[in-house]
Order: structure tokens, then sequence, then C-alpha cells
């Protein structure tokens, strides 16, 4: 009798990644990273002694109870049944893990969880500061990197069937996750820091569990809508534009605070509350966080009608002089932008697109002057603040 050999790392991945980290009888599908290790068995097909061998095809993962009553109970008909085991069970694991969720709460409630585990390991056993820590913890990682790899198939799979739920350029980041995945399974045996496509840790901020430090969600108008609805569900606190670049609303009992710049995570909330329509305006975030914080420096005061109308405001100078003012963004206003602005006279009409300056049409120059508007640039608006409103 030939001797046994190891099953290779990249076959038993791939088993893991099959399994999703269940045991594959169908009558059974007991979680097999329960304790945070692996606990089930590599079971052949085609016995050893009969010529089996270790490839991908002649195994499947099975907990310890079940190999045990194969191997003591096995007949001439045990292969077939564990051929039809295996091709059943991926069948009904990836049913379990493709459902298909009524709204973004659902999804989140099993994709939460997943996610914290897949953390928890990964801040434990992960790569550390230094490529001396983390050899030391790498014996413990390669134990928990079944669990990890079983997790990262349930999660695609959950978001493979739900990216409709997603905002579109999170979309973007479950592809990530989907090359992550394979990599993950067919790439570096049992050495350190050799993945090029590393788990996006976006997902984590989606699902709100941490931030990510990303930039600023351009739509100031899915803002302005945002605002709004909390308002009118009395769930709105406070926004801070110049400081941390902060909402703060009520979820129920809790308060949350959603970092603008963290935006995965605003985009998901914009889309989760439905915030893309009406369009309210075209200026951009980072635009108008600039313009506040710029006021802020030179102590002038904002005074807005409404707290969900952010483009629109009446400034006051630290010591004297104020003026109305209503911010756009638009690569050059035309005639027809300005009729559908709320304009009046005496009203100053800045166009912050820098790119080629933001001007404004000669048709909408000349009609701004015949109702008594002013229109600027950014850097007329600047000088204009500069010389007290003058």
């Amino acid at each position: 009798m030939t001797a046994r050999k190891t099953v290779p790392t990249l076959t038993h991945r791939r088993l893991v990644a099959e399994s999703m980290g269940h045991c594959m009888n169908p009558s059974c599908a007991e979680d097999l990273f329960v304790t945070g290790t692996f606990n089930g068995e590599m079971a052949h097909i085609k016995p050893h002694p009969d010529g089996g061998d270790i490839t991908f095809d002649n195994l499947i993962i099975l907990c310890r109870r079940c190999h045990k009553t194969v191997d003591d109970q096995r007949t001439s008909a045990t292969e077939a049944m564990l051929l039809a085991w295996k091709a059943d069970r991926l069948s009904e694991m990836q049913k379990r893990f493709t459902r298909l969720c009524a709204n973004f709460d659902e999804l989140q409630n099993l994709v939460e969880p997943i996610l914290r585990a897949n953390l928890q390991i990964f801040e434990s056993y992960g790569p550390g500061d230094t490529i001396a820590m983390y050899e030391q913890k790498h014996a413990m990682w390669l134990k928990f990197e079944g669990a990890l790899i079983a997790n990262n198939q349930k999660l695609l799979n959950l978001l493979e069937t739900n990216r409709n739920l997603l905002h579109k350029e999170n979309q973007q980041i479950v592809d990530r996750l989907r090359i992550h995945t394979e990599e993950f399974v067919l790439t570096r045996e049992n050495q350190p820091n050799q993945r090029v496509n590393l788990f996006p840790t976006e997902l984590n901020s989606i699902f709100g569990i941490e931030q990510v430090a990303h930039q600023l969600a351009p739509n100031v108008s899915a803002l302005q809508v945002l605002i709004s609805k909390l308002i009118e569900q009395g769930r709105f606190i406070g926004l801070d534009l110049v400081g941390e670049q902060t909402l703060t609303y009520t979820d129920e009992d809790e308060i949350v605070c959603l970092s603008l710049g963290d935006r995965p995570r605003a985009q998901q909330t914009y889309r989760n509350f439905g915030c893309y329509w009406p369009v309210t305006t075209s200026v951009r975030l980072r635009s108008l966080v600039f313009i506040y914080q710029w006021l802020a420096k030179r102590r002038c005061r904002v005074e807005t009608e409404s707290r969900a109308n952010l483009v629109e405001m009446t400034i006051r100078g630290r010591l004297t002089g104020k003026a109305d003012v209503l911010f756009c963004e638009k690569y050059c206003v035309s005639v027809e932008d300005l009729i559908d602005m709320p304009t009046r006279s005496g009203l100053v009409v800045v166009n912050l697109h820098n790119w080629n300056g933001g001007p404004f049409s000669p048709q909408a120059t000349s009609y701004a002057q015949a109702i008594g508007v002013r229109t600027m640039n950014q850097k007329e608006f600047f000088q204009f603040v500069q010389r007290g409103f003058q």
C-alpha cells in the first residue's frame, strides 16, 4: 500500500471555499468553523486503497462524525453517493448564501456578523507592523485562514445576489472582493505577504463596522435631500461642514454620526434613503466645504433659511457688511440655468467651477445684470468678501 500524501494547500483551500465551511453531507451541514479553527476532515470519494488520489475532484469535506460513518459503512454505492453529496451540497450552500433580501437592512443583518468575524481574525493574526511580527503570528493565521476563505465565499454570494441594494460605486467594491476571494484560494502556499489584491476594507465601511478615510462623497444634492428627510422625520441633530464634516441624526434609540469623508458609507446611506432625486444643486461637497472653511477662517457668519439648503445663504462679515449668495458649480452658466435658480435682485451668484474660471455665458451675464443679480467666479467671490462685500 502506498503511503498517504498530505493534501496540497491549494486543494484544501478550494475544498473549503466549495463547502463554505460546512459539512457537505446534505443532511448534516455542520459548521466546521464554529470554534474558530477548522474541525472538518478530507474524505476520499474513491478510497485510497483502491487508487483514489488527493485531487480536488476526489475529495469532499465532511465533519468527523459523517466521515467516520462513511468509512464504517462504505459499500459499492458509496462513491456515487459521495459524488452526489458533493454536487447537491454545493448547490444547496449556494442557495443558502444567495438569499435575495428585501432591503439593505436585511442584507446588513446577514453580512455584518460575517464581516465582524473576518475582522476579528485579521486583527488577531493578520500582518503586523513588521514582517517579524507577522511571522510570529503566521502559524495561528494558517489555522484560521480556512474560516476566512469560507466567510469570503458566503459574503461574495450574498453581495452578488443583492447588488441592486448597493450604491453603484459600492458594487465595484464587490467586484474587488471577487478578485480577492479567488486570489486568496488560488495563490500563496504558506508564505506571508504574497497576495496582491487584499480584502477591500471598504466593505466594513458600507455596513457601518468601521470608517475608512476615503474622500468626500461629492453629491451635495443628495446630502440636502437626506437632511430634508431627517428633518421631516424629526431625526436631524446637526451638520458640521467646517470641522469633522459629519452629519448627526438619530436611528431609533441610537445617535448616528455619519462621516461625509467615509465615502462608501455616505453613498450607501444616500442610496438607502433614496436621496438622488430630486436634484437640488450641482455643487460638489468638496467645493462647498472649502467655501465654508474659508469663510470660517475669516470669521464670517453664515446664515441659511433652511438647514436643508446649504448653497443659498446670507454671509455677514466679522465687523460689517453682508451679502446674499447662491453657489452653483457648472462648466458655464447659461441663461436657462439662471432662470431655474431662485434668483432675486441683489443676489450674488457664484460659480465654483474652477477648471475654466467658472464663467457665465455672455447671455447669462446680460440677463443677470437686467434682473439685478451679480455674477462671480470663485476668485472674484474671495476678493468680494475681502473687500468687505464691495
